[in-house]
């Protein structure tokens, strides 16, 4: 017997898609320590943030999304979540390169993020994608991956 393998799809994050699946955005973010976000924060505007945003459907279900927006030196990531059943698939990796892409077509020379500090998994996974620890704020490490143009 065959396994079919997920079909695995990236669409543009758009308002449509955050107000059709608010429910499902929270419900993955709350492995997020301390987070806070509702539909208010997901709708925020952000420098070319509806452009650089993405999500993740397997099997036309939404498993994962990243939003991003432009800075003046990168590509900031702002938040990263893929369903705790869909960990260990490589969507985080799909949604870092589609990251990187995008930030070589706007000519950045890096990504950025923040972590949480004590999160071994998080940065484990970070560090293996060559993002380095390039500060702190509080609780959270700021990350960064330096990308040839």
């Amino acid at each position: 017997m065959t396994m079919l393998q997920p079909t695995v799809e990236i669409k543009p994050l758009t308002p449509e898609v955050v107000k059709d699946n608010i429910d499902a955005l929270i419900e993955m973010s709350t492995q997020l320590k301390g987070d806070y976000w509702t539909l208010e924060h997901y709708l925020s505007d952000m420098n070319r943030k509806w452009e650089l945003s993405w999500a993740v459907y397997t099997n036309g279900r939404l498993c994962g999304f990243i939003i991003n927006s432009e800075k003046p030196e990168s590509l900031h990531v702002h938040r990263i979540v893929i369903a705790k059943e869909m960990h260990g698939k490589g969507i985080g990796k799909l949604l870092i390169s589609k990251a990187i892409e995008d930030a070589k077509r706007l000519g950045k020379d890096a990504v950025t993020l923040k972590a949480e500090a004590d999160n071994p998994q998080s940065l484990g996974f970070y560090k293996g994608l060559n993002f380095e620890i390039t500060g702190e704020q509080g609780d959270l490490v700021l990350m960064t991956l330096k990308i040839a143009p």
